[in-house]
């Protein structure tokens, strides 16, 4: 999924290099504030790719890096996502048009939605490595219980 990402990344940067209709610099997309255009709104794009890159690099490297820091690395995703996002309502020449605007609520609220979800449910995961908690061992238990209950109704 990451790698498609940056693919898509790269596709939009190539594109603005390219279009005759908004010309950009290479500069002007990988330097904030060094655009022309809607300085602030790209600006929100640049630092939005750069913090993307950073996750999916980080990611790349798991193994090395180790879970604790990709965990915190992908704490950046949230943020980046969201001035991706305000990038493109701001900056975006097509956010006028319906589609486009129903595209970026609708991408919105499901992103909204999975961060409701994930902080409801932060305390019924049990991390990886982690020593087994009082629910963990009553159903580790619980086919014995069973085992024992059945053997009590046969016998009565």
């Amino acid at each position: 999924m990451s790698t498609c990402g940056l693919a898509l990344l790269a596709l939009h940067f190539g594109a603005l290099l390219v279009d005759s209709f908004m010309p950009f610099s290479i500069a002007q997309i990988a330097i904030p504030m060094a655009s022309e255009y809607r300085p602030l709104a790209i600006s929100l794009g640049v630092i939005s790719m750069y913090a993307t890159l950073f996750v999916v690099v980080l990611s790349w490297l798991r193994k090395r890096v180790g879970t604790t820091w990709w965990r915190r690395s992908h704490l950046l995703a949230v943020p980046a996502f969201t001035l991706a996002l305000l990038h493109g309502v701001f900056a975006g020449t097509d956010t006028i048009r319906p589609a486009m605007w129903w595209t970026y609520v609708g991408t919105g609220l499901v992103v909204v939605f999975l961060l409701v979800v994930r902080g409801l449910t932060a305390g019924f995961r049990p991390e990886r490595g982690a020593p087994p908690t009082a629910a963990g061992k009553a159903a580790t238990t619980a086919p014995e219980l069973s085992a024992a209950a059945a053997a009590a109704s046969t016998t009565a």
